[in-house]
């Protein structure tokens, strides 16, 4: 059983964490499910942030989230 009661499972492994941060992220793209996606970010980082590692996962996906965005 899962001791999160968030949005959110607990996160197993990287690979899992920023799925789910990427799935936060594309939430923004619509008007209806932005004050989701940001109470999402939020959790991932207040939560599941724990080891440098994620840090560096979550860094790196809204870095690279941003670039994609400017290009539109």
């Amino acid at each position: 059983m899962s001791k999160s009661k968030g949005y959110f499972p607990d996160i197993e492994s990287t690979q899992q964490f920023r799925q789910f941060l990427l799935s936060s992220l594309s939430k923004f793209a619509d008007t209806h499910t932005t004050q989701t996606a940001s109470a999402e970010i939020k959790e991932l980082m207040t939560i599941h942030v724990t080891n440098t590692e994620r840090m560096n996962t979550f860094l790196s996906t809204i870095s690279e989230s941003n670039e994609y965005m400017k290009s539109n």
